[in-house]
Parts: C-alpha cells; structure tokens; sequence
C-alpha cells in the first residue's frame, strides 16, 4: 500500500553527547611539572587556604542556625544519633558533636596541666569541622578540574576556591553549604576518573 513506512526497517542511532578529551582539553597540553613541585603547589595553597579558614574563628558569635546545631550536638551527646534539628544533614551535626567533644577533652588535659592560654572556644570548635572540609575542597576542585581540562586549569581552579572571600566566609560558619560542596566534588570525581582515566591511557598509546 503506497504512503505507509514500514517501521521495522528504521534504526535508531544513539544520541551522543559533546566530551572534551582529557589528555588534550581544546587542544591544550599539559606543561611538564614534577610530582614533587605538584604536592608543593598543592599543598601551599591548601595549607594557605586553611590557615585563612581558621584565622580568628571565633571572633564572631555564633548565629541562630549555629546555636540550632549546639542544640542538636547536646541532644546528640545525650540520646545519641537522633532527629534533632532533623532539616540539617546528621553526619554534619554527628562531625559537630565530635569536633566539641575533643575540644573539651582538650581543655581538660590542659588544665590539669595549669594551662589555660590555650583553651578552644565553643564557636572554635563548632567551626572547625567546616574550615578543614572547606580546606580539602580544593584537592577535589583539583582533581575532577584536572581530569576535565588539564593541571593549569586545576590549578588556577584550586586557588580560586581556597582564597576566594566568599568561599572562605561560608566554609567559616557551621553549616551545610561547605559539606555540600564537599560529598558534591567527591563522588564526581570518583565515578568519572576511572572512564577519563582510560581515555587517557588509550589516547597515549
């Protein structure tokens, strides 16, 4: 019968999405630098970016989201891991609860020393756990930038996040944001870098 397709006869093509080669991103090489000079740089900036984090942490005092999280560390503290404070992640407030344990602990070790010049405030330890998170966040901005588009790029990608003000406010304050960021960057790095890891491979054979 004239006019009809026969369907069977039509083969459907995979849609393919556009990717950028890992090995060379737009083109680009790598420039050669040693993995020793790499760890230096990475370091650095981590270390710098902590150091900036943890500056005065305690300067400010603590906001009415903070002081829900004081709440929900002591409820942790007495019934354990519960639905305290339930709108915020609970490793987050489970992190909080260990940062201010140890922080007491702390404090116990040094006065029975007779010291108490080195005590850690309450927003201190509420903080902490955010500034170190914060800190580490710009390994993984590393990693998946460079399996993306290459070490200059990582790097520069890296340093931005370290020493980005806005970046470092938010990582200075107790909540979730920094965490986020943080389990967002980890997963993605560990589900693409073994796919662009062998991309890698074949594409230098």
């Amino acid at each position: 019968m004239s006019g009809v397709i026969d369907v069977s006869d039509i083969r459907v093509q995979p849609i393919m999405t556009a990717r950028i080669g890992p090995s060379a991103p737009f083109g680009v090489q790598d420039f050669a630098i040693s993995n020793f000079a790499l760890a230096a740089i990475l370091t650095l900036i981590v270390s710098l970016g902590f150091g900036f984090r943890l500056h005065n942490l305690s300067v400010d005092g603590l906001s009415d989201d903070e002081l829900n999280k004081v709440r929900a560390v002591q409820d942790y503290r007495r019934n354990g891991l519960t639905s305290a404070n339930g709108e915020h992640p609970m490793l987050m407030k489970a992190l909080l609860t260990v940062s201010i344990v140890a922080a007491e602990r702390w404090e116990k070790t040094i006065s029975k020393a007779g010291q108490t010049t080195h005590v850690i405030p309450l927003e201190s330890a509420l903080r902490f756990p955010g500034v170190l998170v914060g800190a580490l966040c710009s390994l993984l901005i590393f990693f998946v930038a460079r399996e993306l588009f290459g070490i200059e790029v990582a790097i520069i990608a890296a340093a931005f996040w370290a020493f980005d003000p806005s970046a470092i406010s938010f990582n200075r304050i107790a909540k979730e944001d920094t965490f986020l960021v943080f389990f967002f960057f980890s997963p993605t790095f560990l589900v693409a870098w073994p796919a662009l890891s062998g991309d890698r491979r074949r594409s230098a054979s």
